[in-house]
Parts: structure tokens; C-alpha cells; sequence
């Protein structure tokens, strides 16, 4: 089996990106030629794709990890998902539920009896945005 057929199989298991591909292709004993000719190869093919693995990356961390926009971000871009593909999906993404969820998240924490600056802390480190933690914050206490 070629490094292509290889990579294609691979990329059919799991939703990966650029990046992860190359590493294992280098990994594999590739070329750096070789591995970016693979990648040239497989994203022309539709076996990767950027911007659907940055939308389901982020659909996963917003939904099952409760994670914010800010932690996303950074997440995408150190796995070298280019700028304008997350600022899209991010877009996309900003829906009224990203708000609601949010506000869900602190009353949950407020009935708790936590005080407002550990809450605060919290979602700040879960990579939610400081002014809408704030302002969210703000109208339940």
C-alpha cells in the first residue's frame, strides 16, 4: 500500500487536518515533497478539508466541552487552521445558542453559591469572551 492509499484510509477513519497528516506521513518515512504531494492529493480528493475539520472541531468543543470561542480559537490556530477559516466557521457558528448556553452555564454556577469572581475566573479559563462572562454575570447577581 502507498503512502496515498495509506493516508486516504487514515483520513477515512477520522476527521484530521494538514498538519496531523504530515506529521504521520513524516513519521512514516516520507519526504517533505513527498508528504506535501500527499496532502495536495488527499484535500483535492476530499479526504481533508480544513474548514469541515475546523467546524466540527469547534461543534464538539462548544457542545460536549462547553468550551468558548476564545479557547477554540486558539486550539485551530496552534493546530495551523488558517485565520479565515476559523473567523468563518466562527460566524457560522455564533448562533443565539452560544449566548443562551453561556448564560445557562452561570446560572447553574450562581445557584451554587459560588461568588462572582470565581465564576468569572472559570469561564474566562474555559475560554469564554471577559465582556459576555461579565455582562451575563452582571444581570443574574
Amino acid at each position: 500500500m502507498n503512502l496515498l492509499e495509506k493516508s486516504a484510509k487514515l483520513c477515512s477513519k477520522k476527521e484530521r487536518y494538514p498538519y496531523e497528516v504530515k506529521r504521520i506521513l513524516l513519521k512514516w518515512g516520507a519526504s517533505e515533497d513527498e508528504s506535501e504531494d500527499v496532502i495536495r492529493k488527499l484535500s483535492s480528493s476530499g479526504f481533508l478539508n480544513e474548514a469541515r475539520y475546523a467546524s466540527l472541531f469547534a461543534e464538539n468543543h462548544l457542545r460536549n466541552f462547553r468550551w468558548g470561542w476564545l479557547k477554540i480559537r486558539a486550539c485551530l490556530l496552534e493546530k495551523g487552521i488558517p485565520q479565515s477559516i476559523i473567523d468563518t466557521v466562527q460566524k457560522e457558528s455564533e448562533t443565539e445558542e452560544y449566548f443562551t448556553t453561556l448564560k445557562k452555564l452561570i446560572r447553574e454556577e450562581v445557584k451554587k453559591n459560588r461568588n462572582k469572581e470565581s465564576i468569572y475566573r472559570k469561564f474566562i479559563s474555559r475560554g469564554f469572551e471577559p465582556e459576555l462572562v461579565e455582562e451575563i454575570l452582571n444581570s443574574l447577581i
